[in-house]
């Protein structure tokens, strides 16, 4: 119950980061946005592992982890050209 909530916390401060940096045109702003945006990914990343050890069977483990990862690092690279 508590990694679940974690995740929703974490959740919702990343969303409140790419808020932030969606609706200012302020530098400032952006990069208060994106160090709000990493402080809800990080966390949330690590419970997540976690989780997924937890729940997913053994075979498609590693799979799923190396998933997550390859869409969090395109998620990244699409970020990074509008900061």
């Amino acid at each position: 119950m508590r990694r679940k909530l974690t995740i929703v916390m974490c959740t919702f401060i990343t969303l409140l980061g790419l808020i932030i940096q969606t609706i200012t045109d302020n530098p400032y702003f952006i990069i208060t946005g994106l160090a709000i945006t990493g402080l809800g990914i990080f966390p949330g990343t690590t419970v997540e592992i976690v989780y997924l050890n937890e729940i997913i069977n053994g075979h498609f483990r590693s799979l799923a982890i190396c998933s997550m990862y390859i869409m969090w690092g395109l998620a990244e690279t699409m970020i990074y050209p509008l900061s």
